[in-house]
């Protein structure tokens, strides 16, 4: 739907318009079966302690647990805490092993990615 394109990023009534989208997934393997066979997918929601559903996108690691067990997953999200405008943007960081809220960055003003 071309988002990112300066046209539609320069006029505010377009860039509002955006599809609230990004969920994250885990997908867990048996690999104690020999063909892979049994994976388990399942949604891991990025809720906040007051509640809000945040929508992740580019979802990453700390690299040094690649491959190993992990709990936290960083992603960036727009819409902010259930914001009408797509300029409000934050970093994300999501227990996965759902144990905890999920912890929010944001400005006003501020765009946390590239």
């Amino acid at each position: 739907h071309g988002f990112a394109y300066t046209y539609n990023m320069g006029d505010k009534a377009t860039r509002d318009k955006q599809v609230h989208m990004g969920e994250l997934w885990r997908y867990v393997l048996d690999l104690r079966k020999p063909d892979g066979s049994t994976v388990a997918p399942e949604v891991v929601p990025a809720v906040d302690a007051k509640g809000h559903r945040y929508e992740l996108e580019l979802p990453r690691i700390n690299p040094k647990y690649n491959g190993l067990r992990h709990c936290f997953v960083y992603a960036y999200s727009s819409f902010v805490q259930g914001s009408a405008s797509y300029s409000r943007w934050a970093l994300v960081k999501v227990d996965t092993c759902g144990n905890a809220p999920a912890k929010v960055w944001s400005r006003l003003n501020h765009y946390p990615f590239e």
